[in-house]
């Protein structure tokens, strides 16, 4: 913790900020959208341009790629 009682988001007790939120909620909506049918050309496209966006954003995809696969479901793969 910082003296701002602000967590820098390292270590253990690391919080998520809402945009932390947001960020794993689109990730795992586009693991859900994968494993609900194949993503078209369109579909992996926008995935990829998500992706490039942000290394946070590759990072939460791959952790709910994670938890996706911990539950004994594959979504077809686009990445």
């Amino acid at each position: 913790m910082t003296g701002s009682g602000q967590d820098n988001g390292a270590g253990e007790g690391a919080q998520n900020t809402p945009k932390d939120d947001a960020v794993w909620q689109i990730a795992l909506d586009w693991v859900m959208r994968q494993h609900e049918q194949p993503l078209d050309a369109d579909g992996v496209a926008d995935l990829r341009t998500w992706l490039d966006a942000a290394s946070a954003h590759r990072e939460a995809y791959e952790q709910a790629l994670q938890v996706w696969r911990l539950t004994g479901a594959k979504p077809s793969s686009a990445d």
